[in-house]
């Protein structure tokens, strides 16, 4: 990973407390990148010190943080949620800072959170321990990005205190950024580290009443399985904690001055930054040209349809960046699974057409024969 900043700096520290509505405290941390308020288990302000505008790339009202557990244990299905049972604590520079504590509620799982701010990096870490003697098995672990993305009544509100959201949803590749419409920087970037992912998302709202809502899954196996809304081609998997054992999930949120920054941050932290020509929907006619940059090992390229897709690897054009062509001759839905570094796996998922020409025909025809009023 490169280093963004060779130097000592000295880090504006300010810390109040008051009660918030359910008599928790709430916390303001600051440094020369970032400007954080804690609300409830979470972070309710997320802000980039020295901004052009005073930008909060949270909802007002909500919250990073208020994750979403579903569970098996003994056969039962139980729900554990981190504004009803958590542990969360925040820190700076490696020191509590403040640190919210609810009952545990009679749940056999312990979630525990944990947000940390060290020069340009915040780290979230999502601990979930099993404190029984028997196992449990985790079918839904569900994060809402409560990002704030609602309207307003003037150009001030919608194009300098708003943001939109971009996420790419394909396992340990996954990424989210979120940026002012205008596309003026800087751009608030979560990743994950190694070990998480992200494998499903739903528009669903986390909580009654909440509208706009985006909720990203880690794991997916009862919300996805039920999902009879078109085809989603990814695994919706679950995991198991044994008695006394615990796992844990950690992500990283990183400014970007603009896309190619974003582009960069992916390959400084072990992702792909993925380039594809001529793009995602592609002709039985033409070829497709994969630049895959990262400074992990490409183990594999693996297609969905081995018969009817052909791989060529063209190696390394430059330093970092290994190139690939594929010749698609299945239409329709065509995935590709690159496995990477150490057991890592995303994919990319084409729709295959075939030759533009004929569609082109296909569709006058159609127009001539099925459009014509007489």
């Amino acid at each position: 990973m490169k280093k963004l900043f060779g130097v000592a700096i000295l880090f504006l520290f300010i810390a109040h407390s008051r009660g918030d509505a359910q008599g928790q405290q709430q916390n303001s941390i600051s440094n020369a990148f970032f400007q954080l308020k804690t609300n409830r288990h979470g972070l309710g302000e997320l802000r980039r010190t020295g901004d052009i505008h005073a930008t909060n790339y949270i909802r007002k009202g909500g919250v990073f943080g208020e994750v979403t557990v579903r569970y098996i244990q003994e056969r039962k299905l139980l729900t554990l949620q981190a504004s009803a049972n958590s542990k969360t604590e925040f820190l700076q520079d490696g020191k509590l800072v403040s640190s919210h504590t609810q009952g545990d509620g009679g749940h056999a799982l312990k979630l525990v959170q944990s947000f940390s701010l060290k020069a340009d990096v915040i780290t979230w870490n999502i601990k979930l321990e099993n404190t029984t003697a028997t196992t449990i098995r985790i079918e839904d672990l569900v994060i809402p990005f409560a990002y704030n993305n609602g309207g307003g009544e003037n150009p001030t509100e919608i194009f300098e205190q708003r943001v939109i959201k971009h996420h790419f949803i394909s396992g340990n590749n996954s990424f989210f950024f979120f940026q002012r419409p205008t596309g003026l920087g800087p751009y608030l970037v979560l990743v994950p580290l190694p070990g998480a992912s992200f494998e499903y998302f739903s528009t669903a709202s986390a909580f009654p009443g909440e509208r706009g809502g985006f909720q990203a899954f880690i794991h997916s196996s009862l919300t996805g399985n039920k999902e009879t809304r078109g085809t989603w081609r990814q695994p919706h998997t679950s995991t198991t904690i044994a008695p006394q054992e615990s796992k844990t999930y950690s992500f990283k949120f990183r400014w970007a001055k603009d896309y190619n920054a974003v582009r960069d941050i992916l390959v400084e932290d072990g992702l792909i930054d993925v380039q594809v020509m001529p793009g995602m929907s592609v002709p039985t006619d033409l070829d497709v040209t994969i630049a895959l940059r990262t400074d992990q090992k490409i183990n594999d390229v693996v297609p969905e349809f081995s018969a009817a897709t052909t791989i060529k690897r063209l190696g390394e054009r430059r330093k970092g960046t290994q190139l690939y062509k594929i010749k698609f001759n299945r239409l329709g839905e065509n995935k590709l699974t690159i496995s990477y570094g150490n057991n890592y796996t995303t994919y990319l998922e084409f729709f295959v057409t075939e030759p533009l020409e004929t569609l082109y025909k296909k569709r006058a025809a159609f127009i001539v024969n099925s459009q014509q009023h007489k």
